[in-house]
């Protein structure tokens, strides 16, 4: 082979490398065209994967039906602010309150159908303002395999934030208000554990400032502890 045919040889050669580097190059990892990607988890409307998702309890529609008939027949049913659906923390079976159109009596039903129960509004006129109690009966539900009550809180000057026993913080969900004798009462739900009946202290809100008041949560009456 002379000089020249050597030459020719040499560049053919050096053009077949550069072109099989440039094709396993468009194949590398690293963003270009050629490189995969796992498939996005598909979102919900609000953009949330929906593997993330908890489906919440609801009130049947076939439930309220026949409360509120009932309540209707018994002279309870709601007045002009209708009836809410009141949710608590953990997924608990919620519950309908509202305030009744006769009387102004704050009433609340279960999911289960069971017997409304009403707290008269002339008992409710009778709480001290600023302040917060419980009110209505106690509900002994399982809460991550422990015992718990769901609790309702009635508040009226004040806005409760959350409350407390033995360093455990309780949140609490505002969830219905109207106003009884002139002034407005706010209703909260919250759960608290079984064995721990006690005075909790209670975080609230007067005229803008963080205050501590407290209520007595024992629906047992029994030896309560030292929150």
């Amino acid at each position: 082979m002379n000089d020249a045919s050597t030459v020719r040889y040499a560049v053919r050669a050096g053009l077949v490398a550069l072109l099989i580097g440039a094709s396993a190059c468009s194949g590398s990892h690293g963003g270009a065209e050629g490189a995969t990607t796992a498939p996005a988890a598909p979102e919900t409307s609000a953009g949330r994967p929906l593997a993330g998702d908890t489906v919440r309890p609801t009130f049947p529609e076939s439930t309220r039906r026949r409360v509120l008939e009932s309540a209707a027949e018994e002279g309870k049913a709601p007045g002009d602010g209708g009836v809410t659906v009141m949710e608590y923390d953990g997924g608990h079976d919620p519950s309908l309150i509202w305030q009744t159109a006769s009387s102004g009596d704050i009433c609340v039903a279960e999911v289960d159908g069971g017997e409304t129960g009403c707290s008269k509004a002339a008992e409710i006129e009778k709480r001290p303002t600023p302040g917060v109690g419980t009110m209505l009966r106690f509900r002994l539900v399982d809460s991550q395999g422990r015992q718990a009550w769901t609790v309702l809180l009635i508040a009226a000057g004040e806005s409760v934030e959350k409350i407390s026993c033995r360093q455990q913080d309780f949140p609490v969900r505002k969830a219905f208000t109207a106003s009884v004798g002139g002034v407005l009462r706010t209703v909260y739900t919250t759960v608290v554990p079984r064995d721990l009946p006690g005075d909790y202290r209670v975080d609230v809100r007067r005229d803008g400032q963080p205050l501590a008041d407290h209520v007595v949560i024992n629906p047992e009456q029994v030896a309560a502890v030292q929150c």
